[in-house]
């Protein structure tokens, strides 16, 4: 902070409740709350009832009733609550989007998100996560806990919460081998894990778009968020990057290839975003996390409420993409039977809309 700022920040840590203090400070007008997963909505609830608004770490929510809380909140209040979803200001899943708008994939039919990320290391060791906070959730539950990296820009694909909602889910995890396995090879005594190392989770959307989500932290294997899209013209898979376009002028029998890369950059340099082109000037200033993402999405969340706009994801996006984990635990308990979403926006998710993520903002606010 000493590069960036004369100043030093104050630090609230007397006691667990010390952070009420700074939310209830009059010189302040949004709370970031970075802190362990069962504290987010307490803390968006408190900031907002002190007036402040509030983005919080995701998930935003990981209790059903909590989600309810959060919106009952933010529309008394007034108040923005968002939730920092990263993985939605990412160069590819932005590249992606933008395709989508342009009309490059058709009438999308199928999407597929993930969080596949090794996080054994982590989750273990003794000062990572405070407490092994991380660890116990594992310990207590099996579900998918760690929904929106993949689902949060799946969403902004298939325009959910502004012309279409998740309708229902099924959801399955597999056995747990891997983390207690690696615990047992470092010599740890560690309680029983709980949460299968792989859980699939498959959604339909009311417009019969699907969805296939998994979450796996306890295996070894290279990160990936998936991003699959399917469409009637084309197909997107990442890690790494890759575009298929379906030619309509010869149905083959063999031979579909994704793109060369001559051609991928061709297609990449016509599609890229408009907002990271605009930010890649200013981004080369500040130092930034996971890639440059967490950049551009805190300076589209500043920028919105210097001029007074409404926010790229709303209330209703973070909880819609949060309440997944809940409902996959219940899923998963009782045999992955099919359980239903419910609907956050009070029927308004029935009306076509467009993207904020998609607007055009006066990047000159300083």
């Amino acid at each position: 902070l000493k590069e960036y700022q004369t100043s030093v920040p104050e630090i609230y840590c007397k006691n667990k409740d010390d952070w009420k203090n700074l939310a209830e400070r009059d010189d302040i007008d949004l709370l970031l709350i970075c802190t362990p997963w069962h504290l987010h909505t307490p803390m968006c609830i408190y900031g907002m009832e002190q007036g402040k608004h509030v983005a919080s770490e995701v998930p935003i929510s990981y209790k059903l009733q909590e989600c309810y809380d959060l919106i009952r909140t933010a529309e008394e209040t007034k108040r923005h609550c968002i939730m920092i979803e990263n993985c939605c200001y990412n160069d590819e899943e932005l590249f992606v989007l933008n395709m989508i708008q342009n009309g490059v994939f058709g009438d999308l039919t199928h999407a597929e998100g993930a969080y596949l990320h090794d996080l054994r290391a982590h989750m273990l060791s003794d000062d990572y996560y405070k407490d092994r906070w991380r660890l116990k959730e594992h310990q207590s539950r099996n579900g998918n806990f760690y929904t929106t990296h993949g689902l949060g820009p799946i969403s902004t694909y298939l325009s959910i919460g502004r012309g279409d909602k998740f309708s229902h889910l099924v959801s399955m995890s597999s056995r747990e081998r891997n983390l207690s396995e690696t615990a047992l090879r470092e010599g740890m005594d560690i309680d029983p894990i709980l949460c299968g190392d792989m859980n699939t989770t498959l959604i339909k959307t009311e417009l019969g778009k699907t969805i296939m989500l998994q979450f796996d932290v306890h295996s070894g294997s290279p990160y990936s968020r998936i991003n699959k899209v399917i469409g009637t013209k084309a197909v997107h898979q990442g890690y790494p990057s890759k575009v298929y376009i379906d030619e309509p002028s010869e149905l083959k029998f063999w031979g579909h290839d994704w793109l060369e890369k001559e051609a991928y950059d061709e297609l990449h340099s016509k599609y890229k975003h408009p907002m990271i082109i605009k930010l890649e000037s200013i981004a080369e200033k500040f130092k930034q996390g996971h890639g440059g993402m967490d950049f551009v999405m805190m300076y589209r969340l500043i920028t919105c409420l210097n001029l007074g706009l409404p926010l790229d994801l709303n209330v209703y996006d973070g909880v819609s993409w949060s309440a997944i984990t809940p409902l996959t635990e219940i899923s998963v308990a009782e045999k992955s039977r099919s359980v239903d979403i419910p609907d956050f926006t009070g029927g308004k998710w029935k009306i076509k809309s467009g993207l904020e993520i998609m607007r055009e903002l006066d990047m000159s606010i300083k």
